[in-house]
């Protein structure tokens, strides 16, 4: 075993370590990183489709094979390690304020229908109600969101969410436990990156989760260490670089 200063087992290897002897780390965190995760890759893909419980059987087969062509196209063009939970948002007009008995039982079966048809989980749907209201000064008929649904659609979302970034957290754990930077001191940059990584993970949890942000702070911490260490570690380097130079120009001055 090293102390983390890069004198373990003289003898050890590491395959990543002849890696790197070959083409350096050119970077903690790869260019884009940092925006590619805030910006670009969502937690949860929401798809939002109209549900006519009115509909017939045959326009109702159309939407559910078209919803699960969907899903596939995305499936398809997604990264393995980096597949978001996707959810469908059923939007469902109701003839009143209040669902019939009848339009409930259409509304179970119909979804139910689409779960199995897109192999979706029990909690991948949810129903967006709303209906017509008439404005009694004007006439217009003013469109109702049941707010209700909104929120349940917001706690399934930050759910799902929160799955994915902790899915995100626990393969960079396996990556970061695997480095061994302890006795390879070369590896200390690919340690703060996984540092980073996880923090910045854990930082998304943050907004419903405290503990997930004292986890972040702790593993900001960490990475600013593996950084110092490995600073102070080429520093080293440059001084003996610099005292072997020392004594091979006395040598020749010398002859």
């Amino acid at each position: 075993s090293g102390n983390g200063n890069g004198n373990g087992n003289a003898n050890a290897t590491s395959p990543l370590v002849a890696i790197l002897a070959k083409n350096p780390i050119q970077g903690i965190l790869p260019e884009g990183w940092f925006e590619k995760h805030t910006h670009a890759l969502p937690s949860t893909l929401l798809i939002v489709t109209s549900l006519s419980l009115t509909a017939s059987a045959y326009d109702q087969a159309l939407l559910e094979q078209h919803l699960a062509t969907t899903i596939e196209n995305i499936t398809a063009t997604s990264a393995k390690k980096r597949e978001s939970p996707i959810h469908v948002v059923c939007l469902i007009q109701l003839s009143g304020t209040i669902a019939t008995a009848k339009e409930v039982a259409v509304e179970l079966e119909r979804i139910g229908n689409i779960r199995a048809v897109c192999r979706l989980g029990s909690g991948a749907i949810t129903p967006w109600h709303y209906f017509g209201e008439k404005d009694g000064r004007t006439g217009e008929v003013n469109t109702i969101f049941v707010k209700d649904d909104f929120q349940k659609l917001q706690k399934a979302v930050e759910g799902e969410s929160m799955l994915y970034y902790l899915t995100q957290v626990r393969r960079c754990k396996r990556k970061h436990a695997s480095l061994h930077h302890g006795t390879f001191v070369e590896l200390l940059p690919y340690a703060a990156r996984y540092c980073i990584k996880i923090a910045l993970f854990y930082e998304f949890q943050a907004c419903t989760d405290q503990e997930r942000g004292e986890k972040s702070t702790r593993y900001w911490r960490e990475a600013y260490r593996n950084v110092r260490q490995y600073y102070q570690y080429l520093q080293g380097k440059t001084i003996v670089n610099s005292a072997v130079m020392k004594h091979v120009n006395d040598a020749e001055t010398e002859n």
